[in-house]
C-alpha cells in the first residue's frame, strides 16, 4: 500500500511538471504576425493636389499570441524593390502596440518625376524578429503600386463595369476627381451607404463640370447607373 501511495505521488508530480512545461511553452512562446489584407494596394497621386509631394499609406497587421506591456517592432523588408529610377519609399513605422493584437505598417511614398510616365511596383515582406514570428506564409507579402497617373485598380471588376462603366484612364480620372479617392466608390459593397454618397458626388460632379470624353476626344464618358 505504501509503495502504491509513493507511485501515485510520483505520477502526480510528473503530471504537474508536464503541465507546467506545456504552460511555459504555450504562454512564453513568440507570437505570430501577418498582414490582414494581402490584396495589391494602388496609390495614385492623382487624388492629391499638385503641391502634395508625399503621402502615407498604412497596411494593417494582426497577431496571434499573448499581448505584452510594450511595443513590438516588426521587421519589414522589400522582397521586390521598386524598379523605377528615382522611386522613393520609406517604412516609417511597423509595430504591434502594447496590449494589442493589431498593428500597422506605415509607409511614406514620395511623388517623384518618374511616376508620371510609368507606375512602379514593390513587394513588402514580414520577417521574424526576437519578439515575433511570422504567421501564415500566404499572408506575409503585400504588393504596393504607386503612380502619378491613372492605373487600373484591383477593385475594378465586372461589378464596377456594371455600375460605373468599363475602365479607361479618362473615366477613372473623373471618378478620382469626384470622390477624392483612388479607392472603390462602393467601399465595402455596391449596396452600401458609401456607394450612395459617392454616386451623388459623381453625378453632381459630372453635371457641374461635364461633359467628359474618352481619349479619342469624341466618345462621351457616361455612367450607366447614376
Amino acid at each position: 500500500m505504501k509503495k502504491m501511495k509513493i507511485c501515485f505521488m510520483v505520477l502526480a508530480a510528473l503530471v504537474v511538471m508536464a503541465c507546467s512545461k506545456d504552460k511555459i511553452e504555450t504562454w512564453e512562446s513568440k507570437s505570430f504576425v501577418w498582414f490582414v489584407n494581402t490584396d495589391t494596394t494602388v496609390l495614385s497621386f492623382l487624388q492629391y493636389a499638385d503641391d502634395v509631394k508625399e503621402a502615407m499609406i498604412e497596411f494593417e497587421l494582426s497577431m496571434a499570441g499573448q499581448t505584452v506591456s510594450y511595443d513590438r517592432k516588426i521587421d519589414v523588408q522589400m522582397s521586390t524593390p521598386p524598379s523605377g529610377v528615382g522611386t522613393k519609399v520609406e517604412v516609417t513605422n511597423a509595430i504591434i502596440p502594447a496590449d494589442s493584437v493589431n498593428g500597422v505598417v506605415k509607409i511614406k511614398v514620395f511623388r517623384t518625376a518618374n511616376l508620371t510616365e510609368r507606375a512602379d511596383t514593390m513587394v513588402f515582406k514580414l520577417c521574424a524578429t526576437e519578439y515575433l514570428e511570422v504567421g501564415d506564409t500566404l499572408q506575409l507579402k503585400k504588393a504596393l503600386v504607386i503612380a502619378d497617373m491613372a492605373v487600373k485598380p484591383g477593385w475594378w471588376n465586372n461589378w464596377a463595369d456594371y455600375y460605373i462603366g468599363n475602365y479607361s484612364e479618362e473615366r477613372y480620372r473623373v471618378i478620382i476627381a469626384a470622390t477624392g479617392s483612388t479607392g472603390s466608390p462602393a467601399g465595402e459593397g455596391w449596396y452600401g451607404s458609401e456607394w450612395l454618397l459617392n454616386k451623388y458626388l459623381l453625378k453632381k460632379y459630372v453635371q457641374d463640370h461635364g461633359p467628359f470624353y474618352e481619349a479619342d476626344g469624341v466618345t462621351e464618358i457616361t455612367f450607366p447607373n447614376l
